[in-house]
């Protein structure tokens, strides 16, 4: 009986990594579990004893191995190691008829049967938790679709459509098979149909065609790859996104009105300061020109302050427009370098008033007034964090002689 006992703690032990894993299936209760155990070592039992009238030399475990493998898939690792443990107990003392002590051939072949038994509960075990954690992970997976507003349809590398797919049937009104392979384009506008990439992931909006009009949707594709790297399916989620659409088409024209406005505005304070000037009088003309210049300056940074739809603005666009008023052939000579950097709306219009002045400076007395004059225009942004600063550089040479020395300044903004 000590090989007996050895063989037992054997399994045992070989059992260990389906407790370490278990966990992911449900369990049953006690009753239902010695129910499974009971059922299972007793069917083994008259299996083997039937078996045994036709071949009276087959293996005593033959039939307690199936039970085993059932027990662990249907209950998990206890009702399978119970199952595994009566069946040891019951073909040694039912079919192998010990006189006494077991003899070795005995005592060898219990063990057999126990590692062999273990071995195959610990794989039972093991494939049980991962088909639950698979269902599980599905069960979430459709929880999280039916949650979502988002219509989800899947495609196999080529962009075909294989199967059925009850979310596209809903927003497009087409019926399985109508949309199967590459029908599903029918029901997208002919100007949109490039716009889908199906070898990599990507974020579009297309035209779909509804029940009762287009409607526009934001297609996101997710390419799915093989180990070899080739695209195996792409899974595609789509969300109706017309009312933003409209939204935003309103909000472009009110901008594009406010816009208008604006240079109407701008174009009645030129044509009032024309009107009220005096005829002959050198300082006030200088003085209009000056106040209507840097009118346009605004006007320019407004401009894009309104394409901006209030978000920053990149100071690489703003100086280039402040300085397009400028002829052609001194805006050759200014040289413009500089990272991106989002200025707010708020600090746009000082730098473009900053900009206009200087330009206008060495237009007049500065690089710009001489034929070989150059200006170059550079920032940077220095340090990180709280003590991060921009560092904005206006450079001119190859002009007149300076008289006098330079005076430094910064502009402070966000």
């Amino acid at each position: 009986m000590g090989n007996l006992a050895r063989a037992i703690g054997y399994t045992i032990s070989s059992l260990a990594p389906a407790l370490r894993a278990r966990g992911a299936a449900p369990s049953l209760d006690v009753v239902t579990q010695w129910a499974l155990i009971s059922l299972c070592v007793l069917t083994a039992t008259f299996a083997r004893a039937a078996v045994g009238l036709w071949l009276p030399d087959v293996v005593p475990f033959t039939t307690y191995f199936p039970a085993v493998a059932m027990a662990g898939l249907v209950g998990g690792f206890w009702p399978g190691f119970w199952t595994l443990t009566l069946s040891l107990l019951a073909g040694f003392f039912l079919f192998m008829n010990p006189q006494s002590l077991p003899s070795a051939t005995e005592a060898t072949g219990s063990a057999l049967f126990a590692g062999s038994a273990a071995l195959e509960l610990v794989l039972v075990c093991l494939l049980r938790d991962l088909f639950w954690q698979a269902r599980r992970n599905e069960n979430r997976y459709r929880s999280l679709l039916d949650a979502t507003t988002a219509v989800v349809s899947v495609f196999d590398g080529t962009g075909a459509c294989r199967e059925p797919q009850p979310g596209w049937e809903a927003l497009s009104g087409m019926a399985w098979p109508s949309y199967s392979g590459m029908g599903w384009l029918k029901a997208v506008h002919p100007e949109d149909r490039k716009k889908i990439s199906m070898t990599e992931p990507s974020e579009v909006r297309i035209r779909v065609a509804g029940h009762d009009d287009w409607h526009w949707f934001s297609v996101r594709a997710t390419p799915l790859l093989n180990a070899d790297g080739t695209v195996e399916e792409v899974v595609a989620s789509l969300r109706d996104v017309t009312e933003r659409r409209t939204s935003e088409e309103r909000q472009e024209l009110l901008l594009g009105d406010m816009r208008h406005r604006l240079k109407n505005f701008i174009a009645v304070i030129h044509a009032l300061v024309n009107a009220a000037k005096p005829k002959d009088n050198p300082d006030v003309e200088a003085f209009a020109q000056t106040f209507l210049q840097r009118m346009r300056a605004l006007q320019s940074a407004g401009d894009l302050v309104l394409k901006a739809n209030a978000k920053p603005v990149d100071l690489a666009d703003v100086v280039p427009a402040t300085l397009a008023p400028f002829d052609g052939e001194l805006q050759s000579r200014i040289y413009i370098d500089g990272p991106p950097l989002l200025l707010s709306e708020q600090t746009v219009g000082g730098i473009a008033l900053a900009c206009h002045e200087l330009a206008t400076n060495a237009a007049k007395y500065g690089a710009l007034s001489g034929e070989g004059g150059k200006v170059a225009i550079r920032w940077r942004c220095v340090g990180e964090g709280e003590t991060e600063r921009v560092t904005f550089e206006w450079v001119e040479s190859g002009g007149p002689p300076v008289r006098h020395q330079h005076a430094v300044a910064s502009v402070r903004g966000s």
